[in-house]
C-alpha cells in the first residue's frame, strides 16, 4: 500500500473517545494497544490484519487475544484484505487535505488581490500626478493664491490587505501565547505568501510541545514568532520522519517495530 503526503498528527477529541462505544469495550490493556495502533495505522495508513502480526506491532506483553479484540475497532480493510483501516483517521486524514488545498488557494488568492491592489494604487497615483501637471501647466500664468489651489494632491497609501484565512484561527488555537490577535492576523497573512499554511500549523505544533511549563512572558507573540519566520527553525522541522514509507509493508513494520521498542 502506497502512502504519501501524510501529515504528521491527528486531532484527538477526548469526548468522542470517552463516548466511543469501541473504547467503552475495551480493558485497559487493550485501550493502551488500541492507542498504539491508532498511531501506527495514522503513520502508515493502515495495519496488518494479521493478529499476531498487530499484537507484535502494540508492545511487548500484547497477547495474540488482545490484538484479535482492538482489531474490531478498524472497521475497513484495505483492497488486497491484507489490511485493516481506521473509518475515524480516514475522515480526519480527508479533513486535514481539504483544509490544506483550502489555505494554498486562499494564500493564493490574498497574494494576487494585494498585488492587483497595488497596482491599482500605483495607477491612481500616476493619474493624480499626470492630472496635477496638466493643471499647473494651464494655469502658469496665475497669481500665487492660485498656485496654492493647484498643490499636489497627497498619495493615497494602499491599505494592508487582511487574509481572511479558517487557517489562521487554527494557528491561533494552536500557538500557546495569545496576545494581539489582530496583529498576528496580518503576519498570518504576510507568512502565507512565503509558504504554505501547514508548514507553519505543523512547526506551530512542535513550537507549542517544546513550550510546555515556560512562563508565558518567556515565549514571544504570535505575530514576532510570523514575522521572524519562526517555523523554519531548525527544532522544528520535520526530520523527514515518513522517508520509510517507500518500503515494502514488512520492511516498514520491521523499522517502526526497530525505531518502538530498541533499547
Amino acid at each position: 500500500m502506497t502512502v504519501s503526503n501524510k501529515p504528521p498528527a491527528f486531532q484527538f477529541y477526548p469526548q468522542d473517545y470517552l463516548a466511543s462505544s469501541r473504547v467503552a469495550e475495551m480493558t485497559l490493556e487493550e485501550e493502551g494497544a488500541y492507542i498504539r495502533l491508532l498511531c501506527y495505522c495514522w503513520s502508515i495508513g493502515s495495519i496488518p490484519s494479521d493478529p499476531e502480526r498487530c499484537a507484535k506491532l502494540a508492545g511487548k506483553g500484547c497477547t495474540i487475544e488482545t490484538a484479535t479484540n482492538v482489531q474490531r475497532a478498524f472497521n475497513e480493510r484495505s483492497t488486497d484484505g491484507q489490511r485493516l483501516l481506521h473509518d475515524r483517521l480516514e475522515k480526519e486524514r480527508e479533513n486535514q487535505k481539504r483544509r490544506r488545498e483550502f489555505a494554498s488557494k486562499a494564500g493564493k488568492k490574498s497574494a494576487e488581490k494585494r498585488s492587483a491592489n497595488a497596482i491599482n494604487s500605483d495607477c491612481e497615483t500616476t493619474k493624480n500626478d499626470r492630472s496635477t501637471t496638466v493643471q499647473r501647466k494651464s494655469n502658469s500664468s496665475s497669481s500665487s493664491s492660485d498656485e496654492d489651489v493647484l498643490k499636489k494632491p497627497k498619495r493615497k497609501r494602499a491599505s494592508v490587505t487582511v487574509v481572511e484565512d479558517q487557517s489562521f484561527d487554527e494557528f491561533w488555537s494552536i500557538y500557546p501565547r495569545h496576545t494581539d490577535k489582530a496583529v498576528s492576523r496580518k503576519a498570518w497573512a504576510i507568512a502565507l505568501t512565503k509558504v504554505d499554511s501547514e508548514t507553519i500549523l505543523v512547526a506551530t505544533e512542535r513550537f507549542k510541545n517544546q513550550c510546555l511549563g515556560k512562563d508565558q512572558k518567556y515565549i514571544p507573540h504570535p505575530s514576532t514568532w510570523l514575522n521572524k519566520e519562526r517555523w523554519a527553525d531548525d527544532g522544528l522541522k520535520p526530520k523527514d520522519p515518513f522517508a520509510y514509507l517507500s518500503l515494502p509493508d514488512d520492511e516498514r513494520e520491521a523499522f517502526v517495530k526497530r525505531e518502538m521498542y530498541s533499547p
